[in-house]
């Protein structure tokens, strides 16, 4: 059983639990133009709105998209502290990223 533990910048954590396994889809090794209709997908109309922005955004600081056993996707920002947890509490993946 895994869970995603997500710390954002303001000190708020969240656990969302993922099953028996989940799916882990980063930018870096997808297409292009894949990952932009994964993004377009999963945040709608606001992603093609809002990505191309100088800001800092979720739109253009989401760099994985982790799936859950049941389907659900959550968004992995460069900003947050993100971990793959396991049943028992330990930290199987560090998907945390440095801002580049």
């Amino acid at each position: 059983m895994y869970t995603l533990r997500t710390i954002r910048d303001d000190g708020t954590e969240q656990n969302f639990y993922l099953g028996k396994f989940y799916s882990l889809l980063l930018k870096e090794r997808m297409p292009e133009k894949e990952w932009v209709n994964l993004c377009e997908t999963h945040f709608g109309e606001a992603y093609n709105e809002n990505v191309d922005k100088k800001e800092i955004n979720t739109y253009n600081t989401c760099k994985a998209i982790v799936e859950s056993e049941d389907g659900t996707r959550h968004h992995i920002l460069y900003y947050h502290r993100n971990y793959i947890m396991t049943e028992g509490g330990k930290t199987f993946s560090n998907l945390s990223y440095v801002n580049p």
